[in-house]
């Protein structure tokens, strides 16, 4: 009964959606990512940016944010993203895995604990950093 009586009357006020004329969501792409910042890259005249979905990553082309490709799934949570080119980088549990789109090209180990933070010197270095210990590696 009291539902054929809401039908009748027209909505609250409350209820109805506010919007503005200046911002209206044309793409999310906060829904679907991780709390872990978003990796940049630049190949030839356009731009992608690498996020991290738990156990996985994906590339989205920035112009459209449109999705380019999905990372394969990971059996660990993704700790830190990187790009170097178009290699995308991934911290795991104790390894760092190297990744051209689908095809893994190999991990780097050394880590006692997860790395949390991973940064590019140059084009030839990656530092990598767990806690107080903080690892070089060279990208050749």
């Amino acid at each position: 009964r009291r539902v054929a009586l809401a039908v009748g009357r027209p909505a609250s006020n409350a209820l109805r959606v506010r919007e503005s004329a200046l911002f209206r969501p044309v793409r999310a792409i906060g829904s679907v990512v991780d709390e872990l910042p978003l990796a940049p890259a630049t190949l030839g005249d356009a731009d992608f940016v690498v996020a991290s979905v738990r156990r996985g990553f994906q590339v989205f082309e920035c112009k459209h944010l449109r999705l380019a490709y999905i990372g394969p799934r990971l059996n660990e949570k993704v700790r830190a993203v990187m790009t170097v080119g178009e290699v995308v980088l991934t911290s795991l549990k104790t390894d760092i895995v190297a990744w051209h789109k689908l095809i893994e090209l190999g991990r780097f180990r050394g880590h006692t604990g997860p790395a949390n933070v991973l940064c590019t010197v140059g084009a030839g270095y990656l530092v990598s950093a767990s806690g107080s210990e903080v690892l070089m590696w060279q990208l050749s």
